[in-house]
């Protein structure tokens, strides 16, 4: 039941952006180059977070999760900095898209000319 009431926002999202896209092709491309970078990332973070947990854990950057007192597990380690994986994929994404937005077609409507970037 809960999966369903999660799909009702994602479909007036997916029904807006289909109608949206159909008055504008070209934006079809940056969407699927994000989407492509956005599977890049989730599948590179799953596999990157198991080996940097050994390693936290062998460097003794951990703890107990003081909220888990009492229980079976409260007594069991908790590997610390993990969120470290996840920063530095989406920073390696962001600067992956910043090259393809670039270098992509410069007619493309979701472009801007380099004078204008001011950010």
């Amino acid at each position: 039941m809960d999966f369903i009431l999660a799909l009702i926002p994602v479909s007036f999202s997916a029904g807006y952006m289909v109608y949206t896209l159909q008055h504008h092709q070209p934006l079809w491309e940056c969407i699927a180059a994000l989407t492509a970078v956005s599977f890049f990332a989730f599948f590179l973070t799953d596999k990157l977070i198991p080996p940097v947990q050994k390693l936290t854990g062998k460097a003794g950057l951990g703890g107990f999760d003081i909220n888990k007192k009492g229980t079976p597990a409260g007594d069991v380690k908790v590997p610390e900095s993990l969120g470290i994986v996840v920063g530095v994929v989406h920073m390696v994404c962001v600067i992956l898209f910043q090259v393809y937005y670039f270098t992509a077609d410069r007619d493309g409507p979701w472009t801007v000319n380099i004078g204008e970037y001011n950010a």
